[in-house]
């Protein structure tokens, strides 16, 4: 058996016996920083530290990845972290704006939600952006629920969790009933620790292995695999 074969067997194996589909957004659904660049998103954020006059903070936190820096000020700034989210939210609400929809994410997420599955959005993103998104892509009704980064849980991002239990309880769902689909081992290791397999999408060359290394239970570099096996 080949190793594409394999990994199709297995993703039948995994969405056969699943009733929630959890799905990351920044790259299952979207480019979410294709027009307004992370890089640019992160350098506002820092930008909010210096002015608020934490000038060493800022560059001990030094990062193009908005995200990462919200986890570096959990630990090294907490009292920062609610007017540096505030930062990023209002920047991601921007960004989903010209977010480039992900090849096959609207199939997938239609057949889901034909299928009689729950499906979920999953993300570290701003909630409100994450709301933006799918009424402007008139996905909001197939969604049957958003557990994306709010005000007053920023710091708890995945490999978290908590974002995880929120969708489920949302749902009604054990996590034996669930699977997440995302492109980062943060998703594998959250899935896991959650205690529900983690289909890997490897959107991008070098992700097919860092999936594979992260213990992703499948990895697929297209949507229309799941899309055809729901």
């Amino acid at each position: 058996m080949t190793e594409h074969s394999a990994d199709q067997r297995r993703l039948r194996e995994i969405l056969t016996t699943k009733s929630c589909v959890m799905l990351d957004f920044d790259g299952p659904v979207c480019a979410v920083f294709t027009g307004l660049a992370a890089s640019t998103v992160a350098a506002r954020a820092l930008d909010a530290i210096r002015h608020a006059g934490y000038a060493d903070l800022a560059q001990r936190c030094e990062t193009n990845d908005p995200l990462e820096l919200l986890s570096l000020l959990a630990a090294d700034g907490p009292e920062l972290v609610e007017d540096v989210e505030a930062v990023v939210r209002s920047s991601e609400i921007e960004a989903v704006s010209s977010a480039a929809p992900t090849p096959g994410a609207v199939e997938l997420i239609e057949r889901c939600h034909a299928s009689g599955r729950s499906l979920c959005i999953v993300s570290n993103n701003a909630d409100s952006a994450v709301s933006a998104y799918l009424a402007e892509h008139g996905l909001t009704d197939p969604v049957d629920a958003i557990a994306a980064r709010r005000p007053d849980d920023a710091t708890y991002l995945k490999p978290d969790t908590r974002l995880l239990q929120r969708a489920a309880e949302a749902t009604g769902t054990s996590p034996a009933a669930c699977t997440l689909v995302g492109d980062s081992p943060s998703d594998v290791k959250a899935a896991h620790a959650f205690g529900a397999p983690a289909i890997g999408y490897a959107n991008k060359p070098d992700k097919f292995e860092r999936l594979t290394n992260a213990g992703a239970d499948t990895v697929t570099e297209q949507l229309k695999p799941i899309t055809s096996t729901l």
